[in-house]
């Protein structure tokens, strides 16, 4: 019993393969696998799945005991490489999790925030404005942020307001809030910011800064006189921007990225634009929580 139990736990539909009942081995496997499909547009699919595997697990330890113990060893080995490979794949080609490292999206994602990202639509359509994507910066390290304009577009900021191709993105004031920061000096503290309600691309996101006078000659992008479109950072971390009239120019095949807390985020200001074949994923939303709520962060995103 305790080896189909264990089977189960690591290969869906192996332990009722082990125990001689291939029919309950194939349907564990196939509502596992349709289950964790689901995870491509829900994060709360990663608790269903959790409880299938538990209940899969108590009723092959049920099955065993009722009669007697008869291993069927290939059957196990066939169903487990099936469970094993279709698994693998999905990992690398449909879903990934990822945990939230900084502060840089706060209030939409925040810090020890465990996310779901989507994979597979980027086989057929490109990020698009508005969406919050996972992507490679630098190899082996992976970043989080929004995307703000896409190959083609101009992008400006004046006085803390976004301009995507010469228009003022929407937004609207909330009004004062506070968040958790954490560094490796002082530990986990409270800052305080202010608010806006923003729209691109049909996405409705809340944004932040730490003043509401966000106003100075530091939040502006591009700065004065800076030929390259970038702020500060390596030339080899992004794709250079191209100086225009209204702003910058986002190259084709790349995207120009920004982080909802916009006076706290190192982004496309400071290292250029972000390759389209970077993109690891589309945030589909919270699985679970961070450091400022482990339940009640639970959902999508926008």
């Amino acid at each position: 019993m305790i080896r189909c139990a264990l089977l189960e736990l690591f290969f869906p539909g192996a332990g009722h393969a082990l125990s001689g009942s291939l029919a309950r081995a194939i349907g564990w496997l196939a509502a596992t696998v349709a289950i964790f499909a689901a995870m491509l547009w829900t994060p709360w699919v990663v608790w269903l799945a959790i409880v299938a595997r538990l209940v899969s697990i108590v009723h092959v330890a049920w099955c065993v005991r009722r009669r007697p113990e008869r291993w069927a060893w290939k059957p196990m080995l066939l169903v487990g490489a099936v469970a094993l490979g279709t698994f693998t794949a999905a990992r690398q080609l449909a879903f990934e999790g990822f945990k939230i490292p900084s502060a840089s999206m706060v209030p939409t994602l925040k810090i020890d925030d465990l996310i779901m990202t989507d994979k597979l639509s980027l086989r057929w359509r490109a990020p698009e404005r508005g969406e919050v994507i996972v992507f490679w910066r630098v190899p082996g390290r992976a970043f989080v942020s929004r995307v703000i304009a896409v190959g083609g577009d101009t992008v400006a900021v004046t006085g803390g307001v976004v301009h995507v191709n010469g228009r003022a993105l929407p937004r609207r004031e909330v009004g004062p809030t506070t968040y958790l920061d954490r560094n490796d000096v002082s530990g986990v503290t409270t800052e305080q910011a202010h608010a806006w309600i923003e729209e691109l691309g049909g996405h409705t996101y809340r944004v932040q800064s730490r003043s509401r006078a966000w106003n100075t000659e530091q939040s502006d992008y591009p700065l004065p006189g800076n030929e390259d479109c970038a702020l500060r950072g390596r030339p080899d971390d992004g794709v250079p921007l191209e100086p225009v009239t209204d702003g910058c120019r986002v190259p084709p095949g790349t995207l120009f990225v920004m982080g909802d807390n916009r006076e706290n985020s190192a982004d496309s200001r400071y290292w250029g634009a972000v390759r389209v074949d970077a993109v690891i994923g589309r945030v589909t939303g919270i699985w679970f929580g961070g450091i400022e709520g482990r339940w009640s962060r639970m959902g999508a995103i926008d």
